[in-house]
């Protein structure tokens, strides 16, 4: 055994380390060699495919028109080694004032908060996503707990991490919450309702727009009677129509929603006025005071004389007839002020409108006696919503998307009496359709918070009038300071 150890041994030598070798002197050399290689086919990488070659992946097609001038975006330079080395996502090779030489946008909030960069949210060179495709993560790493930056004053639930039910799951929308928890005071929701506290002294949301409208009539499965006393049948559609554009429903308006069953007929003895326009106070007492004055005109004319009567030449007007009319026009205006705009009115503006007398004048409220406050209806009307073009504004919507759900299936209106009530869908009814493992029948729908929400606030929206197009598609090499627009 030991004979063979020894045996074994004999072949190998070792002072093999002290001799020496042909590849081994050749080692050093070869290295360089490899290296000078690798930096020729990169250099020829570069002069061939340009800037190509090394993206991780197109750019997307929107900036396709530029995408091998890598320079008009990427103005930073090192941004991935200061990454690395700071241990920061904090740096990008695009600054926020390249992106916006093309796009302008609002800031985020009025609040004063840190902003975060456009590349931050918008990721470029995935051409198989939009660009304002943005991951939730980008939303909850700072919506999951809002305290922590510092705003005195938060509008809004401040720890949100997911659109489903739980802990840290989406709150019920704010316009249907039984109170005012993580509802604001710069909360849109104040803009359009209030809360109120109802009989059994609980709290709801009410709509404090000053327009009068039972849809649980209007919608009665045996139908409503028109002026002809008719018996129609109405839908959702018949007043609420889809704007393709905005993918938000249009605005109701009288002339073409509400005047074929509502006309501005005064009963008698007001009935020879005809229909009255739909317009402000004091247009519409314009135009009844003219009809009064024209019927009390034609009124005292004397009749056509017959041929076989002597014909007698017109004389003046006496002033005291003039005067007398005036006042019989003041007597008769204001009956008609009651009639139309009066608490007799109830077939009339009344019908659809509040009303208030200020030095005896009727002005229009734009809002619920019953629901605002007392300093709203003390200040002009001019700046208020009757009808909210949006009730949701913090939130995006489009009803083109969701044409194939029924109407009832999100608004409950056919059971609404009062004019108060909030007819928006609850969360609950959202998540049948959008959520973590609901699927429909072809697709999943998704439930990203980009899907409802946007980053930029459109309330603070600053005015650009955009890149003109020469600059816009400039010369690749061109400076980047010449895209900026004038």
């Amino acid at each position: 055994m030991d004979q063979k150890q020894r045996s074994i041994a004999e072949k190998y030598s070792l002072d093999y380390y002290r001799r020496t070798l042909p590849t081994r002197s050749w080692k050093s050399p070869w290295n360089y060699i490899a290296l000078l290689l690798a930096i020729v086919v990169i250099a020829g990488m570069y002069l061939i495919g340009r800037n190509t070659t090394f993206q991780a992946a197109p750019v997307a097609s929107v900036h396709s028109s530029f995408g091998t001038d890598c320079g008009s975006c990427h103005d930073q330079s090192w941004a991935p080694a200061r990454r690395l080395v700071q241990l920061s996502g904090g740096h990008h090779s695009v600054s926020d004032s390249a992106c916006q030489e093309c796009h302008r946008a609002a800031p985020h909030t009025s609040v004063a908060l840190d902003e975060l960069a456009c590349a931050a949210c918008h990721q470029e060179h995935r051409p198989d996503k939009r660009l304002v495709d943005v991951s939730d993560g980008a939303c909850t790493s700072c919506h999951r707990d809002l305290t922590s930056t510092g705003v005195s004053q938060v509008s809004f639930v401040p720890k949100i991490d997911r659109f489903e039910t739980g802990a840290a799951g989406h709150p019920e929308f704010a316009l249907l919450r039984p109170n005012a928890d993580g509802v604001g005071p710069r909360h849109e929701a104040h803009a359009v309702a209030r809360l109120v506290k109802t009989s059994d002294d609980a709290a709801k949301w009410q709509d404090r727009g000053g327009l009068k409208f039972n849809h649980q009539h209007h919608l009665d499965p045996a139908g409503v009677l028109n002026p002809a006393r008719e018996s129609i049948q109405l839908s959702c559609s018949d007043c609420h129509t889809l704007d393709p554009d905005s993918g938000y429903m249009r605005a109701i308006e009288y002339d073409e929603h509400c005047s074929r069953c509502h006309p501005l007929n005064a009963a008698a003895p007001l009935a020879a006025l005809g229909e009255l326009p739909h317009s402000s106070v004091e247009e519409v007492r314009g135009v009844v005071r003219e009809r009064l004055a024209r019927l009390m005109e034609q009124s005292a004319m004397p009749s056509a004389p017959s041929e076989s009567s002597t014909r007698l030449p017109r004389l003046p007007r006496p002033a005291r007839l003039a005067a007398d009319q005036e006042r019989e026009l003041a007597t008769q205006m204001e009956a008609a002020d009651h009639a139309v705009f009066g608490l007799e009115a109830k077939g009339m503006c009344r019908h659809c409108h509040y009303f208030v007398e200020r030095d005896n004048q009727w002005h229009v409220l734009a809002q619920n006696p019953a629901v605002a406050n007392q300093e709203i209806l003390a200040s002009s009307s001019a700046n208020l919503q009757m009808v909210p073009a949006r009730w949701m504004r913090h939130a995006t919507f489009n009803h083109k998307s969701h044409r194939a759900v029924e109407c009832v299936a999100c608004h409950q209106a056919i059971w609404s009496s009062e004019t108060a009530d909030i007819l928006m869908p609850s969360i609950s009814v959202c998540r049948n359709c959008h959520g973590e493992g609901v699927q429909t029948r072809s697709m999943r729908v998704g439930a990203d918070c980009v899907l409802c929400h946007r980053y930029h606030g459109e309330t603070h929206a600053i005015q650009f009038e955009g890149v003109p197009l020469e600059q816009l598609f400039s010369p690749a090499g061109a400076s980047s300071h010449s895209r900026v627009a004038q």
